[in-house]
């Protein structure tokens, strides 16, 4: 007789590709939508690291939080944080927490009924490697948040305004813009170090070298400097590409959007694994609805490799996001079957863009954060038939594999694959209780995954003999 050892691993959502048995984390991208859902309050929506099976699986409501925006970032704890423009105490805005795999959602800090006071930015949140996340609130203050405490920390509070986020450079200090303020009033570089808590204005924007840098977060480049784009201001005013560096206090204007090719970027830029620089912007081009481009910062040459032509996407707002399997992604903010934006993917090695979803009231609308990699924690443990509402186990006796669930009354798909991520069988379930023969399948590990409109369960299966 086969003796069959299951362990349950729960997952909202499960990469098959590639598995590697053997690892306690799966790849996944997280985005969010500020609109849409039942709600209409926003939604985060999941897919797999190659884009594919995008969907929502999560709708704000009032109480953690409405209408989010900005990055989202992931903690050590594994959950997923960000900020929203609405809801929570006194319906004023809130930074949530997520946890992918409980599928629970909550209001950690309220910005209006805690001081100071003040909207979070449009920038969002990133961690540290201290582990704490850090933002901003648009009213000039830069703040750090421990997820583990959930304490709220004020680091400095100036005259800027901030629509972008922060990064830290090589030297361990913050860096951001201003979108106004400055010598110019055009905005401001600055700089705040987290020892000396010394915050620094380093370089002011002027109207010919551009303006009003927007809804970024600077980069630093392989080359130490740092980079980013202005959404106003340049030869044509319609914004520019520029870097800093920091060690010389030299700033330099690189290009000159024109409209043909692209203007007004409203996000910053990432430095791809091939050294190039990638961005968009919100308008221009050929539709005019807005351009992917590169920038080869060793031949200081700009190039648009994609125009967005309305049905596959328009007037992106946020800014790329390159994950480890070498593709970009991002979001516009309208176009798209619905009008209500889109998802997408673009391998730079093929120069292949791929629409993965046409958002909708469903999956949310208007997305308003940059598409993150992030990897969930699975948790593994023994279980029985009565370890849980969902049960998925195996009768010894019969061999038979059996998953029951008394809210099996729509679709539901079971899919088994072998060691190597194939699939071998493949099934619906429309049953509260089904039973499958696994009498016949040779000694080995398999992977038993259940697929739900709410959830991914995914069962590992050691078969010996």
């Amino acid at each position: 007789m086969k003796k069959i050892t299951s362990l349950l691993i729960l997952n909202f959502l499960l990469a098959v590709a590639g598995i590697n048995f053997s690892s306690a984390q799966t790849p996944v991208l997280f985005g969010t939508c500020s609109q849409g859902g039942p709600a209409n309050g926003g939604t985060i929506f999941q897919a797999d690291l190659d884009g594919s099976n995008l969907h929502a699986v999560h709708s704000f409501v009032m109480a953690e939080g409405l209408w989010p925006w900005g990055k989202i970032a992931q903690a050590s704890n594994g959950k997923i944080y960000g900020v929203t423009f609405l809801g929570g105490c006194s319906d004023s805005c809130t930074l949530y927490e997520y946890d992918p795999l409980a599928g629970t959602c909550t209001d950690v800090y309220d910005f209006y009924c805690n001081a100071p006071i003040g909207e979070p930015s449009q920038g969002g949140l990133i961690r540290l490697p201290d582990g704490n996340l850090y933002g901003h609130q648009q009213n000039g203050i830069i703040y750090k948040f421990d997820p583990n405490t959930h304490a709220y920390t004020l680091l400095n509070q100036s005259s800027a305004y901030y629509y972008g986020g922060l990064m830290q450079a090589l030297d361990g200090k913050l860096y951001g813009v201003s979108y106004s303020g400055g010598v110019n009033s055009q905005g401001f570089i600055f700089r705040y170090d987290l020892t000396t808590q010394v915050y620094s204005i380093l370089y002011s924007f002027s109207s010919s070298h551009g303006a009003n840098p927007y809804m970024e977060n600077l980069i630093q480049a392989t080359d130490g400097k740092l980079y980013g784009t202005t959404y106003t201001g340049g030869a044509n005013n319609v914004g520019v590409i520029f870097s800093y560096d920091v060690s010389a206090n030299v700033y330099t204007n690189l290009h000159d959007f024109n409209g043909a090719q692209g203007s007004t970027p409203y996000s910053g830029l990432i430095q791809a694994s091939n050294g190039k620089l990638y961005g968009m912007a919100n308008q221009g081009g050929t539709g005019p609805y807005g351009v992917i481009f590169s920038y080869d910062i060793s031949a200081s040459q700009y190039s648009v490799i994609y125009n967005f032509d309305g049905s596959n996407g328009s007037h992106p707002q946020r800014g790329l996001t390159q994950a480890t399997n070498g593709k970009l992604f991002g979001t516009t903010n309208a176009g798209g079957a619905n009008s209500l934006g889109v998802a997408f993917s673009y391998d730079i090695a093929t120069n292949v863009y791929t629409k993965l979803i046409d958002f909708d009231a469903t999956s949310g609308t208007g997305p308003q954060s940059d598409i993150q990699q992030a990897d969930l924690s699975i948790a593994e443990g023994m279980t029985s038939a009565s370890a849980s509402p969902l049960a998925i186990y195996v009768d010894a006796a019969s061999q038979h594999l059996i998953v029951q669930n008394p809210k099996f009354k729509e679709h539901a798909e079971l899919i088994m694959y072998d060691a190597v991520g194939k699939n071998i069988f493949q099934s619906e379930i429309r049953n509260l209780k089904s039973e499958f023969n696994l009498s016949l399948y040779p000694a080995g590990i398999y992977l038993i995954q259940l697929k739900t409109d709410e959830r991914v369960v995914a069962q590992k299966i050691v078969l010996s003999k």
